[in-house]
């Protein structure tokens, strides 16, 4: 070998020795580099990961609340409702009562003002009597009534029709009877030829809704206008 090329091969060696310990410095350093760029984007990556956890979680914990204090509202609500049901229940009770008791006011008062109030006859009650009266004209009845104001009146009613059918009438008042009578008193005679007079009256008064009662008696054929009873 040539002194030129000696020198030649011993330049060349120096730079190739450079040149492998440059890359060898290179490697040195690229692999804590690598390792701390990994580093950095792994940390970026937990980062990343954290915040979007505490996010979830923040989310999570807000619709947790959400949703209990819509709970506690919808128990609130119910609570509400069941005690306005609970009012609106005992004021329809109440008014129940109170309607209930207000007619049995009502049928007190009517039936206090039945048993005070005088008795009289419908217009219908004489239209009907003499109606069905009216074909048994020329009958024969006596007629009496008690020494009482009402009983008196009441028995003017009751006339009215005997008169307008054209039934024969004998009065006898009579003061006071013992025991007293009350209410409407129909004596039949046991035997008589006035037994048709009898039924026809009997049915007049119970189509005219008027109460009497019927009595077996051995004379004449009479109807008696008692005091009020206490019931009517």
């Amino acid at each position: 070998m040539s002194l030129p090329e000696i020198t030649r091969a011993a330049r060349v060696v120096p730079v190739s020795n450079l040149l492998l310990f440059v890359g060898a410095l290179i490697s040195a350093l690229a692999i804590p580099l690598s390792i701390r760029a990994n580093n950095g984007v792994q940390e970026l990556k937990d980062s990343e990961a954290a915040r979007l956890r505490t996010e979830d979680q923040r989310k999570i914990e807000a619709a947790n609340s959400w949703a209990e204090t819509a709970d506690s509202k919808a128990r609130m609500l119910r609570t509400d409702l069941e005690r306005a049901l609970l009012r609106q229940k005992g004021l329809e009770r109440r008014n129940r009562d109170l309607s209930i008791s207000l007619q049995s006011e009502y049928q007190a008062r009517l039936q206090l003002e039945v048993k005070v109030s005088p008795r009289h006859l419908s217009d219908g009650q004489i239209e009907t009597l003499t109606r069905l009266l009216l074909p048994f004209r020329g009958s024969s009845i006596v007629f009496t009534r008690v020494q009482d104001q009402e009983a008196w009146e009441f028995a003017e009613d009751v006339l009215r029709p005997l008169y307008l059918a054209g039934w024969q009438l004998s009065d006898n008042d009579v003061g006071v009877f013992v025991p007293p009578q009350y209410g409407i008193l129909l004596c039949v005679p046991e035997q008589s030829n006035s037994h048709t007079a009898a039924l026809a009256l009997a049915t007049a008064l119970r189509e005219a809704h008027i109460d009497f009662s019927i009595q077996i008696v051995s004379d004449d054929l009479r109807l008696i206008v008692g005091l009020k009873p206490s019931r009517s």
